[in-house]
């Protein structure tokens, strides 16, 4: 390994230290493999180029509800964070209904 190499590995190694999930897969081009967790699978050859690694992105799931009130329509939307759950939505005198069926997952 080389001290640049090094370089770019050491925030994946300080964070897999501090618990985060650090995950890799081989990235041929047009058809990359699935993200594996290194806990899962263990750590890859370090300097590989056809081995992609990265800190796992926080993931949000979220819905979208379509609402309307005497000021008209409006979209509503809840996460994976929010305080509401999807029974007090549904039960709002404003929901009409919902824009997105399943939860929706986004990597930020």
């Amino acid at each position: 390994m080389t001290p640049e190499q090094a370089k770019k590995v050491l925030p994946l190694i300080t964070a897999y230290a501090n618990g985060q999930t650090v995950e890799w897969r081989r990235d041929w081009g047009q058809s990359p493999t699935p993200w594996y967790s290194v806990e899962r699978i263990g750590f890859p050859g370090w300097g590989c180029e056809t081995i992609a690694i990265r800190i796992k992105p926080e993931v949000i799931k979220y819905r979208r509800a379509l609402m309307h009130d005497t000021d008209g329509k409006w979209i509503f939307v809840v996460n994976n964070a929010c305080k509401k759950s999807v029974t007090q939505v549904e039960s709002s005198s404003f929901f009409v209904r919902w824009i997105d069926n399943d939860w929706v997952e986004y990597e930020v």
